[in-house]
């Protein structure tokens, strides 16, 4: 298999020996080996050539390819897998666009090379990155803060339910005495009630014998 100007395999790369049986494809993130098998589909499931039209609408462009139509964004990304991508433009250089180049700054010229070398993409999808991960990063700190309020709040309702076991075991033994005295009280004013109905009935039973 040799690959050559198909996404980030610019030079070109041959590999053989493939076992007839099975293969296993190893390597870093990044290394290439997603891109390694999407030209092996390329290859084998899109044609050899493939006839790309555009066709210019008043209002809306029609994209066709091999004479079927078809989304702006699988052209897109049709080209780009073929190594044509948006972020180099420099494919055609127009007259006078060479002399301008030269006689620019080197700023812009090593904008120009990164341009054309594809690596702004890799320098968007960073700055890309980073946004994502300053986010993530902020939403993390958000998310600490959100756990320490609620390890915060279990501490205090912690002791509010000690403070409420602790309130249950007076009042149950309030509770308690006040049944204690209520008991006690009732049964000496019941004693003082039959004392006094003994009186009466002696008093009534004199009074008869009179």
């Amino acid at each position: 298999v040799n690959i050559t100007g198909f996404r980030s395999y610019r030079e070109v790369t041959s590999i053989d020996s493939f076992s007839p049986r099975h293969n296993v494809i190893v390597g870093r993130n990044g290394s290439g080996k997603s891109n390694f098998f999407f030209g092996m589909l390329f290859e084998l499931v899109e044609a050899a050539e493939v006839r790309v039209v555009r066709q210019v609408g008043q209002k809306k462009d029609q994209y066709y390819i091999d004479g079927k139509m078809v989304p702006r964004a699988e052209v897109v990304n049709l080209m780009e897998s073929a190594g044509f991508s948006r972020s180099n433009p420099y494919y055609i250089v127009k007259q006078g666009k060479i002399n301008e180049l030269a006689t620019a700054p080197d700023s812009h010229r090593l904008k120009l090379l990164r341009e054309v070398a594809g690596t702004r993409v890799y320098d968007e999808r960073k700055e890309e990155s980073l946004k994502i991960l300053k986010e993530t990063n902020s939403k993390t700190k958000k998310i600490e803060t959100l756990l320490s309020y609620i390890d915060e709040r279990l501490k205090t309702l912690e002791e509010e339910k000690e403070d409420l076991k602790e309130y249950q075991k007076w009042d149950k033994m309030k509770r308690s005495i006040e049944y204690t005295i209520y008991d006690t009280e009732a049964n000496e004013t019941r004693k003082k009630l039959e004392r006094l109905l003994d009186q009466r009935e002696e008093l009534s039973t004199r009074q008869t014998k009179v």
